[in-house]
């Protein structure tokens, strides 16, 4: 095999008759010789081992064991019409590759010779009306490859070849990007889930499902990859990066007792082929871009209202009260901030017994302020409501400011809200200034 060599002339185009976009495209080399050079075929337009194999806009063929020739020539056909509307406009000699002489235009041809026996590659490129002659190239087509052997590495993402005394073009074919599944017309991506406890296992999502791979029906194109941010971060952890992501489903488990806002973000990592398979567009697929939900995760603190029967009451010193062996203060007959699954132990005091205790469970209410939904109880001021969404409101100096920083809180008259209101649910509050 020789060493590759190029050598582009430029066709004018005149088109007489037609304009506009071939309606098919088939290019033919025709041209004579000695030796198997067009396999015998010869000036035939329509021959089909004259046909040129397109690949990526690019028309080629290859012939092999080309023998030692001084006239060989060629022009191009296009569906089967001669290509006398197609001059060379150069004649230039390739000074470079001493296998490759004399070419030059040889009336409405193009000749050349060969000075040893080898390869050669034609090819053409039809837009921008330029051909290439090389005696050593990658072939197109099914033909085998007479340029540097590529291969693959321990994945999909690596391939490699050893560089030879030459040029070479390389031309990778991209793997699709892993898709969701489709149900109804509607992509099954992630959602966020409502009502989850911090410190909880908990999911915070609901898992996207992955479409299948080609015609299987067990394999997917890829795993879902998750990671979890605070909901300040506004970019995703790189995808390389060490202990971010991972397969599992998110839960509340690491998010503080206050619980927060949080982002899950997500992709698809593209499945590699299966060892000892060739890479192909049914089992190989590259990663998606990183997407993003919003997750309100609540606080896993909660009051507890002590309702005495009768005037027998905590804070008149008729029982104590332990939080996990821990001295609580019961105020105005609310104990508040405990935590979830905590031990709470009511002890009487000597000379009384409780008859029966009873326990229900309270339901959160919420009410939406102006796009921030807040916990709240009937005939809270606002100081206990900035108690419990800390991760939403705050004071700056005597008024209510949301954590955004976007205004300050005012009822639906202008006037601002301090700690001593009472939070009105049906009140329509904005923020301003």
């Amino acid at each position: 095999m020789k060493t590759i060599s190029r050598y582009i002339m430029t066709l004018a185009l005149l088109l007489t008759a037609v304009t506009g976009a071939w309606a098919t495209t088939d290019v033919y080399l025709v041209g004579n010789g000695d030796g198997n050079w067009l396999n015998g075929v010869g000036w035939d337009p329509g021959a089909a081992g004259n046909k040129m194999t397109e690949q990526n806009g690019v028309y080629s063929i290859t012939f092999t064991n080309v023998a030692a020739n001084s006239e060989l020539q060629f022009k191009f056909a296009i569906n089967g019409t001669w290509n006398e509307n197609y001059g060379c406009t150069s004649d230039t000699e390739n000074e470079l590759n001493k296998t490759l002489s004399n070419i030059e235009l040889f009336g409405t041809n193009i000749m050349f010779g060969l000075t040893e026996t080898a390869d050669v590659t034609i090819s053409f490129n039809l837009s921008e009306m330029t051909y290439m002659i090389s005696t050593k190239g990658m072939k197109v087509g099914d033909d085998t490859p007479s340029g540097p052997e590529v291969t693959p590495g321990s994945s999909a993402n690596t391939w490699t070849f050893s560089m030879p005394g030459s040029d070479v073009v390389l031309t990778p074919l991209y793997a699709p990007a892993a898709k969701w599944d489709v149900v109804d017309n509607v992509e099954q991506l992630p959602a966020a889930l409502e009502g989850v406890i911090a410190d909880t296992d908990a999911p915070l999502i609901v898992e996207g499902t992955v479409a299948f791979a080609g015609t299987s029906t067990t394999v997917k194109q890829g795993t879902v990859m998750y990671a979890v941010t605070p909901a300040t971060v506004t970019e995703a952890p790189a995808l390389d990066a060490a202990n971010k992501w991972s397969a599992d489903v998110p839960t509340a488990k690491t998010v503080a007792d206050d619980g927060a806002d949080v982002y899950v973000w997500y992709y698809i990592k593209g499945a590699d082929a299966p060892d000892g398979q060739q890479a192909t567009e049914d089992n190989t697929f590259n990663d998606t871009e990183p997407a993003c939900l919003t997750v309100t995760v609540l606080t896993n603190k909660f009051d507890i209202q002590f309702n005495a029967a009768n005037a027998n009451t905590i804070e008149a010193g008729k029982a104590t009260v332990t939080v996990d062996d821990q001295s609580a203060t019961v105020t105005e007959g609310k104990l508040q901030g405990v935590k979830m699954g905590s031990e709470v132990k009511m002890t009487a005091k000597e000379g009384y017994k409780f008859r029966k205790v009873e326990v229900k469970k309270g339901v959160a209410k919420t009410f939406n302020c102006d796009g921030y939904i807040l916990i709240y109880e009937d005939g809270d001021t606002w100081t206990k409501v900035v108690e419990k969404n800390p991760d939403k409101i705050h004071f700056w100096g005597e008024w209510i400011e949301n954590v955004d920083s976007t205004g300050i809180l005012n009822d639906s008259d202008g006037n601002g809200v301090k700690g001593s209101d009472i939070v009105n649910p049906n009140e329509e509050y904005y923020w301003g200034m």
